[in-house]
């Protein structure tokens, strides 16, 4: 039986006031929570002061982000800007932005396990799943955005990585990428760390292979990096060694098992115990989050 991390609904149309029980089997399924992304890019409508209100609601209790998470212009300086609401989003299916936030000192995605990247942000020609840029107030500035704390991000299965004019921003030089992000795919870190020296070591408890990899201060902020090296043959990940120890192509972050039944987390949907690429086209089944449900 799958032990694939659920990143679905059990309240869907919540907005309405209404609770809808789907009918699945699944063991120790965890109540989750989807909301919708936004395709804004770098603008906004409205007042700064509004833009934050809207987005605090939008992503209060949630856990699965249907779309792309934007987190921009955090910077008016009469804000006292709390992203507490951002630690429960587990998986975003589309890519992840975090630019103009010069006014907060850290983006407490602490729970973020996966970004799909099925939706990409086009920067210099080329497409990212995760871009990070312009977090200081002015150049060579370290007031600004110093962490980005993730933690138990695992997989970012689509697109680049990007890290641009963030003169302030530790800790990212450390990270091993290429533990998260594999297929040839690449993280940028443009002119990132003119400061760098100036930021606190990472944990003794950081440690892995001799150097120490952090997202940030204090032990629960390490990069948590799975010891085994996956065969060339393997496009994915693996459970073990050789060509027969490839994950299936449906798993995201890892597996236990070569089939669609064994995955960690589901790279698309998750269907009758196993991961798929879509949804069955049958009545009364729908897509709704990372979960295929039937009523």
């Amino acid at each position: 039986m799958i032990q694939v991390a659920i990143l679905g609904a059990l309240c869907v149309g919540t907005a309405f006031g209404i609770v809808i029980q789907p009918d699945i089997d699944l063991p120790k399924l965890t109540l989750e929570k989807a909301c919708p992304g936004t395709h804004m890019g770098f603008s906004y409508s409205g007042s700064l002061r509004r833009h934050y209100r809207y987005m605090q609601r939008r992503y209060t209790g949630c856990t699965y982000v249907q779309g792309n998470l934007e987190i921009t212009h955090l910077r008016h300086k009469n804000i006292n800007y709390d992203l507490s609401f951002l630690r429960s989003i587990r998986y975003v299916s589309g890519y992840v932005l975090i630019g103009l936030v010069t006014r907060v000192r850290e983006i407490p995605l602490t729970s973020l396990e996966v970004i799909r990247g099925n939706q990409t942000l086009e920067l210099f020609g080329r497409q990212f799943g995760l871009a990070v840029t312009l977090t200081s107030r002015s150049y060579g500035s370290r007031r600004g955005l110093q962490e980005l704390q993730l933690p138990k991000l695992r997989e970012i299965s689509g697109g680049d990585v990007l890290f641009a004019n963030n003169p302030g921003l530790c800790y990212v030089q450390t990270i091993l990428w290429e533990a998260i992000i594999n297929g040839g795919r690449k993280a940028m870190l443009k002119g990132d760390q003119p400061l760098a020296k100036r930021c606190l070591p990472c944990s003794s408890h950081c440690q892995q292979q001799g150097t120490r990899r952090c997202w940030g201060r204090g032990k629960q902020l390490c990069q948590k990096i799975e010891p085994l090296t996956c065969d060339p043959s393997c496009p994915y990940r693996c459970f073990g060694p050789g060509k027969e120890g490839c994950c299936n192509s449906q798993c995201a972050a890892g597996c236990w098992d070569e089939t669609e039944a064994d995955c960690e987390i589901c790279k698309n949907y998750y269907y009758q115990g196993r991961c798929v690429g879509w949804c069955p086209y049958a009545p009364n089944t729908y897509a709704f989050g990372s979960m295929c449900l039937k009523f």
